[in-house]
């Protein structure tokens, strides 16, 4: 299950450092929280997926779903996402890692273990088309 509660806005991303005087920066826009992607089964299921993540399996998730109660939300300008991840019924241990697009980081948002709910608060950059990857 994905929450998104806040996204941070705007066309590029640039950090904070002493030579930054100007220019575009990311500021956070509140949102009302909203379920942006869910693989349960209906009634629960939220997004183009019904289905658990398997093993090695890359789920793509767009910010501008159809059908979520996040249309309208988040803003089309929006650069990034800041998440509330959450994985129950695992069958196996496994790692959820969270990123924009290109290769695979080998960090993992979260670690769920059979008979826990593992949750995490999550940030990820979107892509120019505002989509991220899910990877299990």
């Amino acid at each position: 299950m994905l929450v998104a509660g806040t996204v941070i806005g705007d066309t590029t991303q640039h950090f904070a450092s002493a030579d930054v005087t100007s220019g575009d920066r990311p500021v956070f826009v509140p949102i009302d929280t909203c379920r942006i992607a869910d693989t349960r089964p209906a009634p629960d299921n939220v997004g183009p997926k019904s289905s658990p993540l398997g093993t090695a399996d890359t789920m793509t998730v767009s910010a501008q779903q159809a059908g979520t109660d996040c249309v309208g939300k988040i803003p089309p300008s929006a650069s990034a996402l800041s998440l509330n991840v959450t994985a129950l019924n695992a069958t196996s241990n496994s790692f959820l890692t969270v990123w924009p697009e290109g290769p695979r980081p080998t960090a993992s948002a979260l670690n769920p273990e059979p008979g826990t709910r593992v949750f995490n608060a999550v940030t990820t950059e979107l892509t120019a088309t505002q989509t991220f990857q899910i990877y299990n």
